[in-house]
């Protein structure tokens, strides 16, 4: 038992170390001027009678995900892997919750450019790769990389699930709830629009327009995993060299050693 209450004493000292470490200020201000702006969304739409609960909720879940990382640290014991999630993660899952509820959502950019949407998908696909990579390395209980392939292997994995799964959260809320603020599901292809100018207009059913949409944003969104997989791979590689270096005899990595083997074994 005192162990655990000098453990809950240290941890406000011990997680405000291990964030000066990885979060500059700068950064630390960016982020609390997105909570500011998110924050001043939802008084704005709570104020609102003619705007819905479930969309002020939707703001509310929003900004609560900006706080997903220390709260996770501070609920959860170190030995859960939620507990170790790295704060640098929190970028990855701020940029995309703001761009979807502030710009999407209050300021009606769904609406007002048809793109958008397709765009967010193309950029959360990508940004999902880099978290499924933290959160991959904060299920382990050491400090030791995995070999890039394996890496962006998991990680584009990881961000295909993200994108399937966040389709059927949408679904369900739009089934229950007609919650869909992003789409007006009608068939009117804008011939200047850049994804069907990628992939055309199809049939043009317009029974299946709702269909159509879903499937555009998950095939978008597995496209920015896959480029989200390449970039990760040279992202993988430099934080190797970095652990590498700083690391002697037994702590090597053991992909690493495994690498110098088959180098040996093809040079006799």
């Amino acid at each position: 038992m005192s162990k655990i209450l000098q453990y809950y004493k240290n941890l406000p000292k011990n997680e405000f170390r291990q964030f000066r470490k990885e979060v500059s200020l700068p950064e630390y201000i960016i982020w609390w001027i997105i909570r500011g702006l998110m924050i001043y969304a939802l008084c704005r739409q709570m104020s609102n009678p003619d705007v819905l609960i479930i969309n002020c909720l939707a703001i509310a879940g929003n900004l609560l995900a900006t706080f997903t990382v220390i709260l996770g640290r501070i609920i959860f014991p170190k030995f859960f892997f939620l507990g170790r999630l790295p704060y640098i993660l929190q970028r990855y899952i701020t940029l995309p919750v703001f761009l979807g509820c502030f710009f999407g959502q209050y300021m009606h950019f769904y609406s007002r450019y048809s793109s958008y949407d397709k765009w967010l998908h193309l950029i959360a696909g990508f940004i999902g790769v880099f978290i499924g990579y933290h959160v991959m390395m904060a299920m382990k209980h050491n400090k030791r990389l995995v070999p890039p392939f394996i890496a962006s292997f998991v990680s584009f994995g990881f961000s295909c699930f993200i994108s399937v799964a966040w389709e059927i959260f949408e679904f369900i809320f739009d089934f229950y709830f007609a919650s869909s603020y992003n789409q007006n599901y009608r068939w009117n292809p804008d011939p200047d629009n850049l994804f069907f100018k990628i992939f055309g207009e199809g049939a043009g059913n317009a029974g299946q327009v709702a269909l159509y949409d879903t499937m555009f944003d998950v095939i978008i969104g597995v496209i920015g995993a896959i480029i989200g997989g390449i970039v990760i791979w040279p992202y993988v590689k430099h934080e190797m060299k970095k652990i590498s270096d700083s690391t002697r005899g037994d702590d090597r990595l053991i992909w690493e050693e495994i690498q110098d083997k088959k180098a040996q074994s093809l040079t006799k």
